[in-house]
């Protein structure tokens, strides 16, 4: 396997880890045991890797030329992942209503400063990220004060969130890969 094969397929374990691992359950050093030694990072089997980390590992794969040290950068791509392991984890069933909602208001905003920082906008798809994320906590309100059964006003807005959260990762990693060719 030639270097290219393994930083492709270390890539993929890493976003794999990144997007689809359940909130808030942690992720190890021994989850990236065959990822590490191809970016030449080493942790402990037990230690808890951060999502700044996992954003750091990432980019040192997708764009090993790009400075590793672009906190901006980092810490828009860390939260862009946050949110959509959030996200899928609420819809899971996994993660209350409200805990979603607090998380998700702030979390979009941190994202956004942090995207028009290191030059990740990405135009309207942030701007409108944010918009939907704004409803979140007015519909949570509304459940509360009139003790509503019915959760679907909140899962349709939590797709909504993660369609447009999955469209601006498939933007921000094609942008990062054109950046690196």
């Amino acid at each position: 396997m030639t270097l290219s094969d393994k930083r492709k397929a270390s890539i993929r374990i890493v976003e794999g880890l990144m997007l689809n691992t359940h909130f808030p359950k942690p992720i190890r050093g021994h989850d990236l045991k065959s990822t590490l030694d191809v970016v030449g990072i080493k942790f402990r089997d037990d230690a808890d890797i951060s999502s700044d980390q996992l954003a750091e590992i990432w980019l040192r794969l997708a764009a090993p030329s790009r400075p590793s040290n672009d906190v901006a950068l980092i810490g828009f791509i860390g939260y862009l992942a946050l949110m959509i392991r959030l996200t899928r984890s609420f819809l899971a069933g996994q993660v209350a209503s409200w805990i979603f909602a607090m998380l998700i208001f702030d979390w979009t905003r941190t994202c956004s400063q942090f995207g028009s920082k290191s030059g990740f906008r990405l135009g309207q798809r942030l701007d409108h990220l944010v918009d939907l994320a704004d409803r979140y906590p007015e519909l949570e309100a509304e459940k509360q004060a009139e003790g509503m059964l019915d959760d679907s006003a909140l899962h349709n807005l939590a797709k909504s969130i993660l369609e447009e959260l999955s469209g601006i990762w498939t933007d921000t990693t094609s942008r990062v890969s054109t950046e690196e060719s």
